[in-house]
């Protein structure tokens, strides 16, 4: 994809699409029992349409989603890699003012 540098919103709605959360809060109760019920998006073909972890259990497949420290995911090549001469003039990295601040993120941030 590419977004030229001049087009600020789309570029926004870019990085508000890549820094979501991995699900959304609504998905996500607490038991009286003590566990967590995770509501899935869609329902499954066998019927299950929400699940319930133990709170350890919860937190052990989240963590297990995160990438080993030192090891990204991605890998840039080209003028996005970091020994670029010409990244910084081709990213369209400034600085901006607090009144140009990321604010058009489903209306949140």
């Amino acid at each position: 994809m590419r977004i030229p540098a001049r087009e600020r919103l789309r570029r926004e709605r870019l990085a508000c699409y890549v820094l979501r959360p991995p699900f959304a809060a609504e998905q996500l109760s607490l038991t009286p029992e003590g566990k967590l019920h995770f509501r899935l998006g869609h329902r499954f073909a066998d019927g299950i349409q929400a699940l319930r972890f133990e709170p350890s259990a919860f937190l052990g497949r989240l963590i297990a989603l995160l990438p080993r420290p030192g090891r990204g995911t991605l890998t840039y090549r080209g003028i996005l890699a970091p020994a670029a001469s010409a990244t910084k003039s081709s990213t369209g990295s400034q600085r901006l003012d607090e009144s140009q601040s990321l604010t058009r993120c489903h209306g949140r941030l």
